[in-house]
C-alpha cells in the first residue's frame, strides 16, 4: 500500500498497546525498516466529543465529512456570537474552496488515466518487441 503520511510503499500493520489497536505502516525490513504511524484502528475515544470531527487514523479519514463537520462547526459557533453577515461570507469562500478543490481532483484523476493508458501502452510495446 502506499503510505498516507510519507507516500512511500509498505505494507499496513496493526499492533496493540495496553489491549488498544493502532495502525502503522512498515517500510523495508531488519535494519532499514521504518515505522509511520497512522493512529488508533479505533475511533478517538477522548478527543470525539470535543472535536465534533470524524476522525479515526491517517488511512481511513474521509477528507470531506472532516472539512464539513468543521463548516458546520464553524457556521454554528459563529451563529452563536452573531457573526451571521461574517459565516455568509465564509461559507462563500468555503463553498469556492470546495468548487477548486472538486476542479483539482478531476485534474488529477484525468492525469491518473492517462498515466495508466501509458503504461499499459508500454506494457504492449515491451511485449511485442518494440522500442
Amino acid at each position: 500500500m502506499k503510505c498516507p503520511r510519507c507516500g512511500a510503499e509498505g505494507r499496513l500493520e496493526k499492533y496493540y498497546v495496553k489491549g488498544r489497536p493502532y495502525l502503522r505502516v512498515v517500510h523495508g525490513s531488519g535494519k532499514n525498516r521504518k515505522r509511520c504511524y497512522l493512529g488508533p484502528a479505533d475511533d478517538y475515544e477522548h478527543a470525539a466529543p470535543i472535536l465534533w470531527l470524524r476522525l479515526r487514523n491517517l488511512a481511513e479519514i474521509d477528507y470531506a465529512a472532516v472539512v464539513q463537520d468543521a463548516v458546520d462547526t464553524l457556521l454554528a459557533y459563529a451563529s452563536r456570537r452573531g457573526l451571521g453577515e461574517e459565516a455568509r461570507e465564509w461559507l462563500a469562500k468555503v463553498r469556492r474552496l470546495r468548487e477548486v478543490l472538486e476542479e483539482e481532483l478531476e485534474r488529477v484523476k484525468a492525469m491518473e488515466r492517462g498515466l495508466e493508458r501509458l503504461a499499459r501502452s508500454e506494457e504492449v510495446k515491451l511485449e511485442v518487441g518494440w522500442e
